[in-house]
């Protein structure tokens, strides 16, 4: 039990210790910032950092999240070293732990760029969107609200697809004995709409394997489960891209097996945790992943350009 002392000194104590961060390459100040090395994992410090690249002459700071220095070792192994992922999951519910929004980093004109790099269109649910308006006279954001078209949205179709999926994972890692590295809370973030796929129909399987055995309500956590990097190849647009497969990583049917003689024994469901917690879901935070995975936005001065209507 936490002593209330801390609450009544103004402590929330809400923020998720998260240590690292697991991503897809790392941006690269030759390709003005963009992810570049996509075909290995890089484990990075969950804060941000200054990072500047060059712009029409000019130094730009674009951010990034640096390398972690305790995973040195596995940063600097060969490629084919780095393309798999072993992990638990240690959170109860899938809400908990898989986290899936819509978000658009720019959308052009007559749209303005935000100016902290945040993304200018954003929906949690896919049926209400967020877009950024630009800043009032007295300086505060104006962000517009609408029904979002999801699938038909003109941002979402192939010859202007500027709304991606924004995904979070967090977990335990897992490593082999002789890799002496350390295992902080850990959160994936990813931006490919066949790695949301492939996590999700993961979970999916896992929920109609507990009811398969007889379990209305169960835990995930424990959940063993491996994270494997790909290269998948689209002929017609003559390019390669990353896709990460998720897949349990050992008996299923024992993992549940176990927590049904656990239930027997207690008579009880399980407490099942709330949902995620709130500071993990702060704006900053989640705008950082996104700056993260994405090339990088420099944002233009929003009193060059009137502000658009809503719609």
């Amino acid at each position: 039990m936490i002593p209330q002392t801390y609450e009544t000194l103004g402590l929330k104590g809400d923020r998720v210790p998260v240590g690292a961060v697991l991503r897809i390459g790392r941006k690269m100040a030759q390709h003005s910032g963009a992810p570049g090395e996509r075909d290995r994992f890089y484990i990075v410090e969950p804060i941000e950092s200054p990072f500047e690249i060059q712009r029409r002459g000019k130094k730009v700071d674009v951010g990034q999240r640096a390398p972690h220095p305790d995973f040195a070792a596995f940063n600097s192994a060969p490629p084919e070293h780095r393309r798999v992922i072993r992990g638990n999951i240690v959170h109860h519910r899938v809400v908990d732990c898989w986290q899936v929004r819509l978000s658009a980093q720019v959308l052009g004109q007559p749209f303005p760029t935000h100016p902290n790099r945040r993304p200018g269109c954003y929906s949690e649910d896919g049926k209400t969107y967020k877009r950024y308006l630009g800043d009032s006279e007295t300086g505060e954001e104006m962000w517009g609200e609408g029904p979002c078209p999801n699938r038909l949205c003109e941002y979402r179709q192939s010859t202007n697809l500027k709304c991606k999926p924004l995904c979070r994972l967090w977990f335990l890692p897992r490593w082999e004995r002789d890799k002496y590295l350390p295992q902080p809370l850990m959160r994936y973030v990813t931006s490919s709409w066949n790695t949301a796929e492939n996590i999700t129909g993961l979970f999916n399987h896992v929920d109609e394997q507990a009811r398969s055995f007889g379990l209305g309500q169960y835990s995930l956590f424990g959940l063993p489960f491996i994270l494997n990097l790909s290269q998948k190849t689209d002929r017609r647009k003559g390019r390669v891209y990353p896709v990460v497969t998720m897949t349990t990583d050992g008996d299923l049917v024992a993992f549940f097996r176990r927590q049904r003689l656990a239930l027997d024994d207690a008579g009880t469901a399980p407490q099942i945790a709330g949902a995620l917690e709130a500071a993990e879901n702060k704006a900053d935070i989640i705008d950082a992943d996104a700056a993260e995975i994405l090339p990088p936005v420099v944002p233009r001065s929003t009193t060059e350009r009137g502000v658009p209507k809503n719609g």
